[in-house]
């Protein structure tokens, strides 16, 4: 470590990655318990193999439906994220104290 203390959002966007890495992690290895046992030899309509493969694909086109809604949302709302802070430093830039006016005349 470089011993300069982190902000707290460097923080909570690293603990944000970690947790956006093990989930794409479990994702995978869901996805490759289903690639594993697609050929096995089914014992028929109660078969538990069958059954959780199902699952597993469910939970899959679930997180894809979730992102294919989720994603194209986030964008619109990026650009007016940082231009408000913008305005609002302008703002505060622009106060009778910050422009050192003398208002008891």
């Amino acid at each position: 470590m470089s011993g300069i203390p982190h902000s707290r959002a460097f923080r909570r966007r690293r603990a944000a990655l970690w947790l956006a890495l093990l989930l794409a992690l479990g994702l995978l290895a869901s996805a490759g318990v289903m690639l594993a046992e697609i050929g096995h030899r089914c014992t028929g309509h109660d078969c538990r193999i069958c059954e959780g493969i199902l699952r597993l694909q469910a939970l899959l086109r679930g997180f894809a439906a979730l992102a294919v809604i989720l994603l194209p949302l986030r964008r619109p709302f990026a650009p007016t994220h940082g231009a408000k802070r913008r305005d609002v430093r302008l703002h505060r830039a622009l106060t009778p104290v910050a422009l050192r006016i003398r208002m008891n005349d």
